[in-house]
């Protein structure tokens, strides 16, 4: 029998819009040690203005924090914001993004589930609504005076502005707060294999499907959730390590690995980290 043409724009090639996902980044940085009181004014918006090298507060590419931490002082009752600004002009900045007041445990590493997206450019900083009843350790001493914190009094809402040019300032210092960031998969062009035709039948046949496991998002899942998200992607659940706090039933995933957005072959394992939930502050008084 007569073999039957494909089309040529099939025979000669065809593609696809296929997304890679980049590596997760550490915006910020966290003290070092359980770290001085250095906030005591009631609520304020800080943000780091000036670095003398290391760690940057400015999101290096679009994305979505995932999760935020800040590493407490000693003593009940402290409770701080993220804040996320996107420059407008000059000194002044937008408030695209927030969490909190979150009430945090003395003397660890505290950290909170997020999902805020952000783009490149903006800022992470912190709101510590209340220094002035309970003093908290929003900044921390660097030994460089390079490294510049600016602090404007009050509690700006999401979508309004706000000008650092009359804040007062702190040489010396880091804001004590760094979050993790998912970047947005870059779309790329990728061939793929043009379907075949019968030789003897001239009928097409499309390439059998190869199955995959397509890592989902899991930041902000209980443990039984994320669980059903990779079976439905076709993966397994792998190592699940529980921070301070974190119970099977109550914690929430922080992080994982591989990222969401990567191909692996079906029943791929992924790793997980669960957290506490948090209960919010009191809010600012």
């Amino acid at each position: 029998m007569r073999r039957v043409p494909l089309f040529l724009a099939v025979m000669l090639a065809s593609f696809c819009l296929c997304a890679s996902a980049d590596a997760d980044v550490t915006v910020g940085e966290v003290a070092p040690q359980t770290p001085e009181f250095l906030c005591n004014l009631g609520p304020t918006d800080a943000i780091q203005v000036a670095t003398a090298g290391g760690a940057s507060y400015v999101v290096p590419q679009a994305g979505t924090l995932t999760s935020w931490s800040t590493a407490a002082g000693p003593g009940a009752g402290q409770a701080v914001s993220l804040k996320v600004y996107r420059p407008v002009s000059g000194t002044t900045y937008s408030v695209v993004g927030q969490d909190g007041p979150r009430t945090l445990t003395p003397s660890v590493l505290d950290s909170f589930p997020i999902d805020i997206p952000v783009q490149a450019g903006d800022v992470i900083g912190l709101n510590d609504g209340e220094a002035a009843i309970v003093h908290d350790a929003c900044q921390f001493y660097t030994a460089s005076l390079g490294d510049v914190v600016a602090g404007l009094p009050g509690d700006t809402a999401d979508g309004s502005q706000l000008n650092f040019e009359a804040s007062v300032t702190r040489g010396g210092a880091r804001i004590n707060v760094s979050a993790n960031l998912q970047p947005t998969p870059p779309i790329v062009v990728t061939p793929v294999v043009p379907i075949s035709s019968s030789p003897i039948t001239g009928a097409t046949t499309p390439s059998a499907p190869v199955p995959q496991c397509l890592v989902p998002r899991l930041g902000a899942k209980k443990l039984a959730a994320a669980r059903k998200a990779l079976k439905s992607a076709d993966c397994k659940l792998g190592r699940v390590t529980k921070l301070k706090g974190a119970t099977a039933k109550s914690g929430l995933v922080v992080s994982q690995n591989p990222q969401s957005g990567k191909k692996l072959t079906a029943g791929s394992k992924v790793a997980i980290k669960l957290a506490p939930p948090r209960i919010s502050g009191m809010g600012n008084r």
